[in-house]
């Protein structure tokens, strides 16, 4: 790339996240007032697209390998994008502070699949993982497995309380290594949806 379009990139990217921020902002005060008739007919799909395009500048820079593993064909639910895409993006960007100080390859999968009831996302890193005594704390509001001072301990609990709100959950899936994270969300039925 010239020179020239370096400092545009970087606008652009700027714009984008100033964009993302507001719709956060607007989502956020909707959730607070309990306005769950805001939820539309989406894709989990298309909130992976999104994250990963997102996260892609940290990825990068951090030298990440990221897999996407996404269903084909997979069925809609309902719920609101901008939240869902929150609560994603809190777990891809726990996922990469967890690899900051691994030497070996530094790996982030995002999955999406169904379940009988469920449309499922996860993501998993090749961090250190999460020590078992820790498993129940992650998801308390300001805990943090950071130092003092880094981190707010925000991240988890609030990617939980979007998937509560969405009828869903959100849990720790046992790994050999690393961490993974489940997010299910009630799938819509047929019969639910418009002709």
């Amino acid at each position: 790339k010239a020179e020239a379009d370096v400092p545009r990139d970087r606008l652009n990217v700027i714009h984008g996240q100033i964009g993302l921020c507001t719709d956060i902002v607007r989502s956020a005060m909707n959730f607070l007032r309990h306005e769950t008739q805001r939820f539309s007919i989406l894709n989990i799909n298309d909130v992976a697209d999104a994250c990963l395009n997102v996260s892609q500048p940290v990825t990068q820079k951090m030298s990440i390998k990221v897999t996407r593993e996404l269903a084909q064909n997979i069925p809609i639910c309902e719920g609101d994008f901008v939240l869902l895409r929150q609560a994603v993006l809190n777990l891809i960007n726990n996922a990469c502070q967890a690899m900051d100080d691994v030497k070996g390859p530094r790996e982030l999968h995002v999955r999406t699949w169904r379940e009988p009831e469920d449309i499922c996302i996860s993501v998993s890193d090749s961090g250190t993982g999460i020590p078992p005594e820790l498993r129940t704390k992650i998801f308390d509001t300001f805990f943090s497995t950071k130092g003092v001072g880094e981190g707010t301990g925000l991240g988890v609990s609030i990617a939980l309380c979007i998937a509560e709100a969405h009828g869903g959950m959100l849990s720790i899936v046992p790994t050999a290594s690393g961490a993974c994270f489940r997010l299910a969300l009630p799938a819509s039925h047929p019969t639910d949806q418009a002709e």
